[in-house]
């Protein structure tokens, strides 16, 4: 679970100083980073949320 807390710390440290979403995407090393560490949340997510959390968070397949 620190690993998830971690990766969305640093996905909040690069877009703190955007405004719109135009200013993230202008910057395409913010959106690699950002994206990677989404991908990571996801690789995460399978393996350490609980069988229960998942079910209770049903917007995401």
């Amino acid at each position: 679970m620190e690993k998830l807390l971690q990766h969305t710390d640093a996905i909040m440290r690069y877009c703190q100083n955007c405004k719109q979403l135009a200013d993230f995407e202008a910057d395409s090393m913010r959106v690699e980073a950002t994206v990677f560490n989404l991908m990571q949340i996801g690789e995460l997510a399978k393996t350490s949320l609980s069988d229960e959390t998942k079910e209770q968070i049903t917007a995401i397949p």
